[in-house]
């Protein structure tokens, strides 16, 4: 869960992003569309990218329209070609919030040309800088979203688990997902297993990532493990805590706990994965 004054960030590749966003279904409720919204939408779904500039006039003033762009960001119907506004608005610039969802609306069909300005040159403010267009339209077939969702999270995560897949957040959660993953298994494009301990029965991996399972412990000496450092972002879909694996647990009653610490970093070191002899530090 996050704050009403904070928004999710999801990043699709532009060749399969109809069989990545989120079915109309899934999405939540959209918002009540103004003027300032159908100005932005008329323009933007008839094809192109646009800079802002090429968006203002017809009597909606800048900070109108502005408004109303991040408001159409938020909700999932705009998509720029630069990450530049996010790291403006991380960095202290001011944008609208994205606000409570409203009543859902239907979105108007361009009834009229609007004339389409020359632009001045890129907008000066970050946190609307760079071009912006219509996002796809979500591909309608679930079967479809749903094979491809396999695929790319086998390859993502290796090993795909339950967990794994609840975090991904993937539309009809892992049931639709095995069902799936059951038929790739029968056709021999994937295998199912108890690969890693305790992470459930349900496990699934294509045939070189169990390969090099294998491989690692083909290479591990029982009696003399070799052990090495690896830092993984905790976003990173590598780092199985939060997702196939919960977050480790203080040793003892009052124990340092891990967490977010502005401008600083942070690090959790343990003797095994399990969590136990464990230690928090706030710099490393």
């Amino acid at each position: 869960m996050i704050s009403g004054s904070d928004g999710w960030v999801s990043l699709h590749l532009a060749d399969s992003a109809p069989l990545t966003l989120a079915l109309p279904a899934n999405q939540p409720a959209e918002i009540e569309l103004t003027d300032a919204h159908r100005v932005i939408l008329d323009m933007l779904t008839g094809g192109g990218a646009y800079f802002f500039r090429q968006l203002t006039g017809n009597g909606h003033t800048e900070t109108d329209l502005k408004t109303a762009l991040w408001e159409l960001i938020w909700a999932g119907w705009v998509t720029g070609d630069t990450f530049a506004p996010v790291r403006a608005i991380l960095g202290g610039g001011r944008v609208p919030a994205s606000g409570p969802p409203r009543t859902p609306r239907t979105p108007p069909a361009a009834a009229e040309p609007i004339q389409r300005r020359a632009c001045p040159g890129p907008c000066p403010d970050p946190t609307v800088a760079g071009r912006w267009s219509a996002l796809p339209t979500a591909e309608p077939d679930s079967t479809l979203q749903a094979h491809y969702h396999a695929e790319l999270l086998l390859n993502r995560h290796g090993v795909l688990t339950k967990g794994a897949a609840a975090a991904e957040g993937v539309p009809g959660g892992f049931a639709t997902l095995y069902k799936v993953l059951s038929a790739f298994e029968e056709a021999g494009r994937c295998q199912r297993g108890y690969f890693v301990e305790s992470l459930g029965g349900a496990q699934f991996a294509v045939a070189s990532t169990v390969d090099r399972l294998r491989s690692y412990l083909d290479g591990i000496d029982p009696q003399r493990p070799e052990y090495r450092a690896v830092v993984l972002a905790a976003a990173d879909p590598a780092n199985p805590y939060g997702a196939a694996l919960p977050w480790p647990g203080a040793d003892r009653e009052g124990a340092a706990r891990p967490g977010r610490k502005a401008g600083r970093w942070s690090c959790w070191w343990t003797a095994n994965w399990r969590g136990s002899s464990s230690v928090a530090a706030e710099r490393c």
